[in-house]
């Protein structure tokens, strides 16, 4: 290992930071559903977050392992929800779309 002097400018060292470990969450958007009354081509109204920054939308979701239901009214999740499902991040979760006709 390298024997790192810290300074005084620039920016900050960003080795052997740990990831966090941010749970998976469900949701179910509220507002596909409201749009998909009226359309033929049915957009999907569950999201799965993987992380901050990665999205699944599907209209199936089957969890391999233990999970946690939320209901937060007065904090809501980054994209609005106030009930969603928590999963570990290392349960895998299988996703479906459903066939258009």
């Amino acid at each position: 290992m390298p024997k790192i002097i810290p300074g005084t400018r620039g920016p900050k060292g960003k080795w052997r930071k740990q990831r966090q470990e941010v749970p998976t969450r469900i949701h179910v958007n509220g507002n596909s559903i409201k749009n998909n009354i009226d359309k033929e081509n049915l957009e999907p109204v569950i999201i799965i977050r993987h992380g901050w920054s990665h999205k699944i939308y599907c209209d199936e979701v089957e969890i391999q392992g233990p999970c946690k239901l939320t209901y937060s009214p007065h904090k809501s999740m980054v994209g609005g929800a106030r009930v969603w499902i928590e999963v570990d991040p290392n349960i895998p979760i299988i996703h479906k779309n459903f066939a258009v006709l």
